[in-house]
């Protein structure tokens, strides 16, 4: 909706200054049938222009932008990992600062529902017209004339024409006939309907600007000029028909796609009629619009052969071909979009697990699974319906393509997988990623993927640009048919303990699964233990486990820390207790007061799965004293309440920024 509101400010600055063009150099002419062709060529141009798509002569210059970090494979789209901007902002106007938390008006939304329902507004009394002419039609007596149908009233109206349809009145008829009917017959041999038909559907959408209204009130004039100038060529009275007029101009009727006999100003349309025809010399008028509409072609069209889903950042993308048995390094795939994170993004999920087995969806090694999995996340043709709202529109050659946007790969390889295992699995993607990429080029350009030119190849690696995100982690291995089964055991923060079914259970419940498991298969206890996790729980732990027969217990430290969450961290009362409490216990530093010192600073931080702040950094600080002060607040935060994925809490990275400022005294 964003895009389409850009696209008709775009073009209501377009009709505006053209038609601004038109009323300074031509409207006083006498030269109507130019005049016609000129309006309907303003609102023409003006609704194609900020869809032409220029050629880009100078390729852009492509960004690599960070990547963050994603470790689990379905993260929702609505997900937030760090505090709005807007929502800290610490003053000092005395000892006591003080936090003012300011909500952003939804101002997009608000202007996105006034014009739809301008636009309803508009087309419901379009649609009032039009149902009004049509019970006219019930109360007529029809005729068939010669290129139209003649309807005659029994009650006074107004003369119109309606496509090819005249309307009079009995009166009219029998005392005004040859005089009106040629009027009217000139509209419908003109096709006028057609201009006020398009006119009219442009004013539904233009219904703000008054640009438009103006417009169709010169059209509406242009075409009585005509309609009048056709009726005195084939031998009407002038006088007569002028006084017929002054007649006719009282009335009020009026109807949206019909052409009155009386709509234009008595005055105006006697003085075209008696006034000298304008000399064709001046039609060197027409050549003053050109450089009007190239501005506005180099200010609105659009440039290059791709439109990329934002502008102000290109993903990690290529401009030359990769041949296909090249080497793939990470640096070949693309980078998440800058905007991303505010949306949020749907992954799907490769491992090569501690075994260094090829991990998709609980299968080990298939291949054609992980083939499925990186088609479902680049190419629109290949996804599934979870993963569609994540491409955008783009537009390449010509052609209305889906581009991967908010859909990207995450790759999760284990801390000690061998070089040789990981560049084979690069390859395979890089693979993939080619054969998409050569369907699209056949499909577009009409030719093989490595023979395209840079512009080309550049548009076609937009289009696809293989959004991957790569992890490192301890990938424990999922249960396999071998002959040692596994128990696959998380421990996480402070006593939390996960088992492999993700429910969380207490030490007395771990020491039974575990006695069980034995029991009935025996062999391994896979035990991955949070990073910084006390000795005390992992003593805990162990002591649970050995004394159970038959079982062998493997440790593996792992990091848990996530970017997206399914439901993020919140702090005690929300946004209003993060309010309350910065007001209590933030003091702004005297000396930072003293010297007018403000502004942000950025801390990230990391809220661990019992809902404690940990880690914290300053990322972007402002002076030695503003950065302790922050830090120091962060880090005496109560406990947040965990965030939480796949129903267990877990750890999740957050940024806040803290705006200090110094109020007026």
């Amino acid at each position: 909706m964003n895009d389409f509101l850009i696209y008709i400010l775009k073009s209501t600055i377009s009709i505006s200054l053209l038609y601004l063009g038109f009323r300074i150099l031509m409207r006083k002419e006498t030269f109507f049938k130019l005049n016609r062709a000129m309006l309907l060529s303003v609102v023409v141009c003006s609704a194609i222009i900020p869809l032409l798509y220029l050629p880009q002569f100078v390729q852009p210059t492509i960004q690599n932008e960070w990547m963050p970090r994603l470790q689990n494979p379905e993260t929702t789209p609505n997900a937030q990992t760090q505090v709005d901007e807007s929502t800290q902002t610490i003053t000092a106007p005395s000892e006591q600062a003080k936090t003012v938390i300011r909500e952003e008006f939804p101002w997009m939304k608000l202007l996105q529902t006034v014009y739809l329902a301008g636009i309803l507004i508009t087309l419901l009394i379009l649609i009032h017209g039009l149902v009004s002419i049509l019970m006219l039609f019930r109360k007529a007596q029809f005729r068939q004339m010669d290129g139209f149908r003649l309807l005659i009233i029994d009650h006074e109206i107004q003369p119109f024409s309606f496509g090819r349809i005249v309307v009079i009145s009995q009166s009219d008829y029998d005392a005004h006939q040859r005089a009106i009917l040629a009027h009217e017959e000139a509209h419908i041999r003109l096709n006028h309907f057609f201009d006020l038909a398009l006119l009219e559907t442009i004013k539904i959408l233009h219904w703000f600007n008054p640009v438009i209204y103006w417009l169709i009130r010169d059209m509406k004039e242009i075409h009585e000029f005509q309609a009048d100038q056709y009726t005195l060529n084939i031998g009407i009275d002038a006088t007569q028909y002028q006084i017929l007029i002054i007649q006719k101009s009282v009335g009020s009727q009026r109807f949206a796609l019909a052409n009155s006999f009386n709509h234009c100003q008595i005055k105006k349309r006697i003085t075209m009629m008696n006034k000298q025809k304008t000399s064709k010399a001046w039609r060197w008028k027409v050549a003053t619009f050109l450089p009007m509409l190239a501005l506005l072609l180099m200010a609105f069209s659009k440039t290059g052969g791709n439109v990329h889903p934002n502008p102000e950042v290109s993903p990690n993308v290529s401009t030359t071909a990769q041949e296909p048995g090249k080497q793939w390094t990470e640096a070949d795939f693309g980078k998440p979009w800058k905007d991303g994170e505010k949306h949020g993004y749907l992954a799907s999920l490769i491992c090569l697990n501690s075994k260094f087995q090829l991990v998709v969806n609980d299968k080990i090694d298939d291949w054609k699974e992980a083939e499925k999995q990186i088609r479902s996340c680049m190419d629109y043709n290949s996804t599934n319906d979870r993963l569609k709202s994540t491409f955008k529109e783009v537009k390449i050659n010509g052609r209305v393509k889906m581009a991967q946007y908010n859909s990207l790969l995450s790759i999760e390889t284990d801390i000690a997988t061998p070089p040789e295992k990981y560049q084979n699995l690069l390859n395979f993607i890089g693979k993939v990623v080619i054969e998409i990429r050569q369907q699209y080029a056949n499909e577009i350009f009409k030719t093989d993927y490595s023979k395209l030119s840079s512009s080309q190849i550049s548009d076609i690696n937009s289009l696809i640009p293989a959004i991957v995100v790569f992890n490192k982690v301890p990938v424990i291995s999922p249960p396999t048919q071998e002959n040692q089964p596994s128990l696959y055991i998380e421990v996480r923060a402070e006593g939390i303990f996960v088992l492999p079914n993700k429910n969380v259970v207490t030490i007395d419940e771990l020491k039974e699964k575990a006695e069980l498991f034995a029991k009935e298969n025996g062999s391994f206890v896979d035990v991955r233990t949070a990073a910084g996790l006390k000795d005390e729980q992992i003593i805990k732990v162990t002591e649970a486990l050995k004394g159970i027969e038959k079982l062998n217990v493997r440790y593996l430290t792992f990091d848990p820390v996530y970017v997206m969450v399914e439901q993020m961290a919140e702090f005690p009362g929300g946004t209003e207790g993060i309010r309350e409490w910065l007001s209590k216990n933030i003091t702004y530093p005297e000396t930072a007061k003293a010297n007018g010192l403000e502004g942000k600073v950025y801390i990230s931080l990391v809220i661990n799965s019992k809902g404690k702040v940990v880690f914290p950094k300053v990322v972007r600080g402002l002076s030695p004293e503003l950065d302790a002060e922050a830090l120091k607040l962060v880090t005496q935060m109560p406990e947040w309440k965990p965030a939480i994925q796949n129903g267990v809490p877990v750890s999740v990275s957050y940024t806040i920024p803290i705006k200090f400022s110094i109020s007026q005294q």
